[in-house]
């Protein structure tokens, strides 16, 4: 109650206002080890075959990673991998990681991977995502684990169906002057930060792992081990969910 009304000062705005403030671009780490996505360049397509053995082989490569092992990740419908494993559903999805002692060696190695698509076709826009005909994405996506709030529509590409009802609607329409039905479409956007799109993991002497809040749930659920036993350090981040940082 002693707050209510007053201006407090962040904890960590001086460091911040004054450009001392250390973001994750800006640690520095002995000899850390340095990973290469290879993605997709298909918007869909089947993964019939990946071949790693020339990169594994290549210098400085530590190791190669690759999908089919993992499990199913997602805030509100786990719904993906976070390598592609058998499909790949979007142009420049992760189907591999090389993980080696320097950038240079990681994106050699990455060049060595050689995989095998069988291209499916790709859907273009919402639009044609809804047509009764359109190809499907998830076709178990009735199965997948999500919160309560989420109301995926089996056997389409519908991910989820919210209904919003208040009023008569049919009343509206008779008392209503003008009626006006037409379609609009946005063009993607999102909120920039000035943060560079960067990542760092480590894991202490105590086995502390350094990451947003944002991912130990996703990480908890991956790794099996419950949240309250996953200890973490976090860094500060300039930009959050909805870049109000």
């Amino acid at each position: 109650m002693e707050i209510i009304g007053k201006s407090v000062i962040r904890k960590d705005a001086w460091e911040k206002v004054t450009g001392q403030a250390k973001y994750t671009s800006d640690l520095q780490q002995a000899n850390p080890l340095h990973v290469q996505k290879v993605i997709s360049p298909y918007g869909h397509a089947l993964i019939k075959k990946i071949k790693v053995s020339k990169a594994k082989k290549a210098p400085g490569v530590r190791a190669v990673i690759t999908g089919g092992n993992l499990p199913l990740t997602g805030e509100e419908i786990r719904d993906r991998y976070p390598i592609a494993h058998d499909r790949v559903r979007y142009h420049g999805e992760v189907v591999a990681f090389v993980v080696a002692d320097t950038l240079k060696h990681a994106r050699f190695a990455a060049n060595l991977i050689e995989i095998t698509y069988e291209a499916l076709p790709v859907i273009q826009s919402p639009t044609e995502a809804l047509n009764s005909d359109a190809t499907l994405l998830h076709e178990q996506l009735g199965q997948y684990i999500k919160i309560g709030e989420v109301n995926p529509v089996p056997g389409t590409n519908i991910a989820n169906r919210s209904k919003i009802r208040k009023g008569d609607k049919e009343k509206g329409w008779k008392e209503s002057e003008v009626i006006v039905e037409e379609s609009f479409s946005f063009r993607p956007s999102d909120h920039a930060a000035m943060e560079a799109r960067c990542a760092l993991g480590r894991i202490g002497e105590h086995g502390l792992i350094g990451m947003p809040a944002a991912l130990a749930n996703s990480l908890s659920l991956a790794a099996g081990v419950p949240l309250n036993q996953l200890p973490l350090l976090l860094e500060l981040i300039w930009k959050s969910v909805k870049g109000e940082r």
